[in-house]
C-alpha cells in the first residue's frame, strides 16, 4: 500500500524525531491508554478583522474544533502518530502500535496559547 496524503511521511517523522528528543524511557511492551490532541492552525476566517487588517483575536463564534477536510482526517493522524512512536516503524516510545489498548483522540483548532502539532500521552497500563 502506497500513503495517499503527501504529508504522512514528513508528520511520521516529526513524532519519530521528537518522541526521541522527549522521551527517555525504555521502550514500552506492555498495553499503554493514550491521548492525542492535534492541534491545526486556523484559517484567516477565524481572526476579527481590525482596520481592514487581519488580527490575532479569535472571532467568538469561531469553532473550536476543526471538522476540514484539509486538517485530516483523524485516523490517519492517529495512524501516523503511532507509526512514529512504534519501534516497528523506527519510533523508540512503544515496541508495536497493537500495544495500544485505549485511545482518547481529538482535532482542534489552536488558540493564542498554543501551537500546531499535537499533545500525546503514554500511560502504561
Amino acid at each position: 500500500m502506497l500513503e495517499s496524503s503527501k504529508r504522512a511521511k514528513p508528520w511520521r517523522q516529526d513524532v519519530k524525531l521528537d518522541s526521541r528528543a522527549q522521551y527517555t524511557g525504555p521502550l514500552i511492551n506492555g498495553p499503554v491508554f493514550m491521548s492525542i490532541v492535534f492541534y491545526v492552525p486556523r484559517p484567516k476566517g477565524h481572526y476579527k478583522t481590525i482596520n481592514k487588517q487581519v488580527s490575532n483575536v479569535i472571532k467568538d463564534n469561531a469553532p473550536v474544533y476543526s471538522t476540514s477536510c484539509g486538517d485530516g482526517d483523524i485516523d490517519k493522524l492517529i495512524r501516523c502518530t503511532l507509526d512514529g512512536l512504534s519501534a516497528k516503524c523506527g519510533g523508540c516510545v512503544i515496541a508495536d502500535d497493537s500495544l495500544v489498548v485505549r485511545l482518547s483522540s481529538e482535532k482542534r483548532y489552536v488558540t493564542h496559547a498554543e501551537a500546531c502539532g499535537a499533545a500525546i500521552t503514554v500511560v502504561q497500563s
